[in-house]
């Protein structure tokens, strides 16, 4: 059976951040169902869900999740065939606090036990077109 770990990373967000953090993890929990569906051996890693989540004044933004120790240390050690770590605009932020956790979170995947490591945007918003069926749109690009 394959296995893979579904990631959803805390957040490091700018003090005057807008939309909905709260959110993000939403794609990971369709992706982590999706690949259920089709008989994977899934884990879900959502840092929104963890014990110690918060949000916390970080230097001149917030942190949003467990601290980043606590996160790295609840990926799997054990060999995945695929690490799908969903992104958003918040991870993907072009400030530079966001994208040194970014960066980070990306080292410390590549040295994990994986065949293929993913990183996908996955934004979920009120933007989205009524009459797209998402659920079998990402049914047939997930396989």
């Amino acid at each position: 059976m394959s296995r893979v770990t579904v990631l959803h990373p805390p957040l490091r967000l700018s003090r005057d951040f807008i939309d909905y953090p709260w959110f993000t993890n939403i794609g990971a929990r369709i992706a982590t169902t999706l690949f259920e569906r089709r008989g994977w051996n899934v884990t879900l890693v959502d840092a929104f869900t963890m014990a110690d989540a918060d949000l916390v004044i970080d230097g001149d933004g917030f942190w949003l999740g467990p601290p980043r120790s606590t996160f790295l240390q609840t990926i799997p050690e054990d060999e995945q065939d695929v690490i799908l770590l969903v992104a958003n605009p918040f991870l993907l932020s072009s400030s530079p606090s966001s994208r040194d956790w970014f960066e980070e979170l990306l080292k410390e995947l590549r040295k994990e036990k994986t065949r293929l490591l993913v990183v996908a945007e996955m934004a979920i918003d009120a933007m989205l077109i009524p009459e797209v069926d998402w659920s079998k749109r990402l049914e047939e690009g997930i396989g």
